[in-house]
C-alpha cells in the first residue's frame, strides 16, 4: 500500500421517512436510504469505484409535560411558572455492510469509515422551562409604545443515552455501549453551563476492563453585551490529556 494517496470522491445521500401518530402521543418516523460514493481510486491502486450503502430504521418518541405554578425572583432568577417536560426516545439504525468496506480505502473523515450497524439507540431528555417577559420601547415622546412580549426559556436540559449493539464486529455477542450524558444549565440570559460526559468500558493495561468516564467536557460561559464576556473550558480523555483555557474580553470605554 502507497503512504500517499490522491483520491477524487463524489459522495450522496439520500433518505425517505414518513412520520405517523398513534394514539395522539405516540410519533413513530420509519426511514430508508441509500448513500452512493465515487472513489477515483482506493487504497490498493484500483480507480473508478463505485461503493454503495443502504440503511434502514424506526424512530420512535413522545412526549410528557407538567406545569408547576411557581412564581419567584429568588436570586433574580426571573421564574414565572415551570413547565417539566420528559421526551423519551427509541431508535433502530440498521446499514448493510458497504460494497467497499473502510479497510480498502485512506479514510479522510467518518464518510470513508462506515461500516455496518446494527443498533437500538435509547435516551431519555428532562427540560425544565419557564417564561420570561421582555419589555421594547419605540418611537419618541407621544408616540412612543411599549409592547410586552413573553419566551419560553430553557433552566435546564439533561438528556442521557446509550446504545445497544447487536453482535458488533470483532465481538463475542451483543452489548451496551457507551453511556453519553449532556446537561445544559441557563439560570440568567447572560450565563450559560454545558456539561457532557462519555461513561464505558475501557482496557487497562493488564487487558482487564473496568468502568470509567472517558471523556469529560465543561463549558461555562458569561456575556453581558459589550461591555464584557468570559469563557472557560475543561477538556479530560482518559490517560491522553486533560486542558483547561479561559477567556475574558472587558470593555475598558467606548472608544478603547
Amino acid at each position: 500500500i502507497k503512504d500517499d494517496l490522491e483520491v477524487f470522491r463524489i459522495d450522496t445521500s439520500d433518505r425517505l421517512s414518513y412520520v405517523k401518530r398513534f394514539f395522539k402521543f405516540l410519533n413513530v418516523t420509519p426511514f430508508v436510504g441509500t448513500r452512493q460514493t465515487f472513489y477515483s481510486a482506493n487504497a490498493f491502486g484500483d480507480t473508478n469505484l463505485i461503493r454503495g450503502i443502504f440503511e434502514g430504521g424506526v424512530n420512535v418518541n413522545t412526549r410528557f409535560s407538567r406545569i408547576f405554578d411557581v412564581k419567584t425572583n429568588f436570586l433574580n432568577l426571573d421564574i414565572n411558572r415551570l413547565r417539566h417536560i420528559i421526551n423519551p426516545s427509541i431508535g433502530y439504525h440498521y446499514i448493510h455492510p458497504p460494497t467497499i468496506g473502510p479497510e480498502n480505502l485512506k479514510p479522510i473523515d467518518e464518510v470513508d469509515e462506515i461500516t455496518r450497524k446494527n443498533t437500538l439507540t435509547l435516551s431519555l431528555e428532562n427540560k425544565l422551562q419557564t417564561k420570561r417577559f421582555k419589555t421594547t420601547k419605540t418611537g419618541i415622546g407621544v408616540n412612543a409604545v411599549t409592547e410586552t412580549t413573553s419566551e419560553s426559556v430553557d433552566l435546564v436540559r439533561a438528556i442521557i443515552s446509550t446504545e445497544y449493539l447487536f453482535k458488533p464486529k470483532n465481538d463475542s455477542g451483543s452489548r451496551f455501549g457507551d453511556f453519553t450524558a449532556l446537561l445544559e444549565l441557563r439560570p440568567y440570559d447572560w450565563l450559560f453551563i454545558k456539561l457532557d460526559a462519555d461513561y464505558g468500558h475501557t482496557i487497562l493495561k493488564d487487558t482487564k476492563k473496568i468502568s470509567a468516564f472517558k471523556t469529560i467536557n465543561l463549558d461555562i460561559s458569561a456575556d453581558y453585551g459589550e461591555k464584557w464576556n468570559f469563557g472557560l473550558q475543561h477538556r479530560y480523555e482518559r490517560k491522553e490529556s486533560s486542558r483547561l483555557g479561559a477567556l475574558i474580553n472587558y470593555k475598558l470605554t467606548p472608544k478603547w
